[in-house]
Parts: C-alpha cells; structure tokens; sequence
C-alpha cells in the first residue's frame, strides 16, 4: 500500500488504482534531485527531514505536471500499449504542485475540540456513506479496520455515483 508523503495530500492507492506513485530520487546517484524533491515536502510538511525518505516515502503524480512525464511513454499510454502506472518522469523531474487541502480542519469537518481535526482520507470515506450508514468507532477491534473490511461486512454500500 502507498500513501503520499506531501503535506495536505492523502492520495493513496486505496483510494485508486489508477494513481501513479513515484519514489524519491537515488541520493547516492542524484544528491541535488534527491535535495530537491525534500525541500519540495518540507514546504507544507516542517517535519519532513532527509532522514525521513525510507524506500516506502511516494509522491502522487498530482503533484507532477503531465510535461514532467516522457512523451513517449504518455502516447503509449494514451494509446493503450502502457500501464498508467509504468509512465515514468523524466530524468531530473522535481515536483512543482501543491495540493490544496479538500477540507478545513475543525468543526466543520467533524473534527472537536477533544481529539483534533479529522484525516482527509476519513472525511472522504464518510462522504462515500449515506447519512444512515455513517461509520462508527469499532471498539472490538485492536486494529483500527480497513476500508476493505468494512465495505466486506456491507456497513458501507453505498458509492458516490449513485448518490443522488
């Protein structure tokens, strides 16, 4: 599973299957483009250090501007000779966009005082639910469940385009 790492981007591959993921750049072989994708996170996420990248650290391609990308690739793609996720960036590439946040934080969210602001990912989740069929805290579980589970035991069936 791949989340992206950005600050204020909660693309995951939960969410799509159609999602690019891309890792960061070698530091042994490209220090000044490994710096760079860093400084392009720390920008919205001041907790980002260059001890953080490990193999499993991903940026989305929402944040990659489709010129960013080898043109040969995006036609086979387009053409349908190419997996969107085997597009790959050219050599050099820094990601340029920052996401802005779906949501404000706080109340209007469904965040409180208490206990912050709520996650991107859950409000996008609750969205996906009747008002009938919102999701409640499981407190059997050790584990906080999946959303493969939840819609696995139908407390979730409905998708967002038959919502009317």
């Amino acid at each position: 599973m791949r989340f992206c790492i950005c600050g204020g981007c909660s693309n995951s591959d939960l969410l799509s299957d159609h999602l690019r993921f891309h890792s960061f750049p070698d530091r042994r072989k490209d220090g000044a483009g490994f710096r760079a994708w860093v400084h392009f996170v720390q920008v919205k996420r001041k907790d980002f250090f260059f001890a953080s990248v490990t193999k499993y650290s991903f940026i989305c391609a929402a944040h990659f501007r489709p010129e960013d990308y080898v043109s040969g690739d995006m036609m086979e793609f387009q053409m349908g000779f190419r997996s969107e996720k085997r597009v790959r960036l050219k050599a050099g590439v820094v990601p340029s966009i920052h996401v802005a946040p779906a949501a404000a934080s706080g109340s209007a969210t469904g965040g409180s005082e208490d206990h912050g602001p709520v996650r991107d990912s859950t409000i996008r989740k609750r969205e996906l639910c009747t008002p009938q069929m919102r999701l409640q805290p499981v407190k059997t579980r050790s584990k906080r469940p999946s959303l493969h589970w939840l819609l696995s035991q139908n407390l979730c069936v409905t998708l967002a385009h038959s919502v009317t």
